[in-house]
């Protein structure tokens, strides 16, 4: 359970961990018997996500969507590498 809230907090902090988070869920996925567990990580991300994002959301849509909007919108230049 913790392990996912804080995944979905660090990834709201920073995208970076996002990598992190499906390399988890991709590592869990190979033992069938982690598959609820796997679900369990996945459900909590979600829910710490929710939880942080959706006063901001609800109180101004326009300023917390800037992030998403911007990024789709400036393309792939290569400035990243």
């Amino acid at each position: 359970m913790w392990a996912g809230v804080l995944l979905s907090l660090g990834v709201w902090a920073k995208f970076f961990p996002i990598i992190l988070l499906f390399y988890c869920v991709m590592s869990l996925l190979r033992d069938p018997r982690r598959r609820a567990q796997t679900l369990k990580m996945v459900l909590w991300a979600g829910v710490a996500a929710l939880v942080v994002n959706a006063p901001f959301a609800v109180a101004n849509v326009g300023n917390w969507d800037h992030f998403f909007v911007f990024n789709a919108r400036r393309g792939g230049g290569g400035g990243i590498l």
